[in-house]
């Protein structure tokens, strides 16, 4: 079936999100916990949706059984996970749509993935507290920033003095000049729960959603 309009406007809504993250100054601490909140729990909120739609097109329920709460399965073992699968009135579905059902369980933690855990993880923290963000900041001297360099001798004094004797050429036009030296500050922060950097997390939870939610309704 193709994709419904109101899954690709989820979509575009997580991609706005993560460009607003990646504008949001590092030492925001506050502001990038949420921002991280709300793109973790709107993923899984969009994989919860595309799994009820499997349910509306693939369950096989008893007479008399009502439908159940179905989530998208996070599962830490592959028993667990056709546990997950036959509550779901869906007992059979690898061997009656092998595709969807490899689409399900390639991205199960007991599999090797980990954003989906982590993604969930973090969707489940927001109910009562918004992840911890941690900053951490590194300096230092960057010598010859887009420079090629003959060092025969440099040093760096106590107080922060640079002794060289050498030649530095611009790496583009080859042409003698003096050397460049670059005082770096370098800030990082760190979503403390699963252990990784904001926007790179979130640019993967988002690309790794965006592609499984297009597939399962691709197959439905």
């Amino acid at each position: 079936m193709p994709v419904p309009v109101s899954v690709d406007a989820q979509i575009r809504r997580l991609e706005k999100h993560v460009r607003e993250l990646q504008n949001l100054r590092t030492e925001v601490g506050e502001e990038v916990s949420v921002l991280v909140a709300e793109i973790c729990n709107a993923s899984m909120l969009l994989l919860d949706k595309a799994m009820n739609a499997i349910w509306a097109a693939k369950a096989q329920p008893s007479n008399g059984k009502k439908k159940p709460h179905v989530y998208f399965p996070v599962c830490e073992s592959e028993r667990k996970f056709f546990d997950r699968l036959r509550q779901y009135q869906m007992p059979s579905l690898k061997e009656t749509d092998g595709e969807l059902f490899a689409l399900l369980e390639a991205v199960q933690p007991y599999r090797g993935t980990t954003w989906l855990p982590q993604a969930h993880k973090i969707a489940v923290l927001r109910h009562e507290y918004f992840p911890e963000i941690s900053t951490t900041q590194t300096s230092g001297l960057g010598i010859g920033k887009g420079q090629n360099l003959y060092i025969e001798s440099m040093t760096i004094g106590g107080s922060g003095n640079i002794n060289f004797k050498g030649e530095a050429t611009n790496r583009k036009t080859g042409a003698a000049e003096p050397l460049r030296v670059d005082f770096i500050l370098e800030v990082k922060s760190m979503i403390e729960a699963v252990g990784a950097e904001p926007v790179p997390f979130c640019k993967t939870v988002v690309s790794a959603v965006r592609k499984l939610a297009k597939d399962i309704y691709r197959v439905i």
